[in-house]
């Protein structure tokens, strides 16, 4: 039974920006704290499982990520 995941995000150099640790409320999905991502830059992402036994998964490949530029206007506060 999946119980757990580790998700990371890693800049364009490899370097780590986010780490949840062990994230027992977000199995399948992740949304980012604000603050962690540069609008106009590429990053990657991977996830791992931890089963019920405590055992872990080895990470996903790591998948890209583009967060866009934002546009004057675009944002609303």
């Amino acid at each position: 039974k999946h119980v757990a995941a580790q998700w990371q995000v890693l800049n364009g150099l490899g370097i780590t920006v986010y780490d949840t640790g062990t994230d027992t409320s977000h199995l399948t999905s992740l949304t980012v704290p604000a603050g962690k991502l540069n609008a106009g830059s590429n990053y990657s992402w991977k996830v791992r499982y931890q089963d019920n036994y405590g055992g872990w998964s080895n990470y996903s490949t790591a998948t890209s990520l583009s967060i866009a530029a934002l546009l004057a206007g675009d944002y609303n506060h």
